[in-house]
């Protein structure tokens, strides 16, 4: 998978996990950009704007949101490392 795919598909995956209780705490969304200041995951993402729309997004509907996230996941095929990282992500 492309690079660039594959780190749109991480922060979608984190975003989902942040909200897989129907509940977005404000420390979650600090955890994820605590994740991404200090890690390579999300680099090249708009962090700010794509957190704002996921956020608006699952305010507006959450069970389609989360869906659309997972779903996505499982349309990719990921090579044993992406795997391994998109593990390391949602825990």
């Amino acid at each position: 998978m492309e690079k660039s795919k594959f780190k749109n598909l991480l922060f979608n995956i984190a975003c989902s996990t942040m909200a897989c209780d129907f509940d977005i705490d404000e420390r979650e969304i600090d955890e994820i950009k605590l994740l991404a200041k200090n890690t390579t995951y999300f680099d090249g993402i708009d962090l700010t704007n794509g957190l704002d729309i996921f956020v608006t997004n699952f305010k507006d509907n959450p069970q389609h949101t989360l869906d659309e996230c997972i779903n996505g996941l499982g349309k990719e095929t990921l090579d044993p490392v992406q795997a391994m990282l998109v593990l390391e992500v949602v825990l």
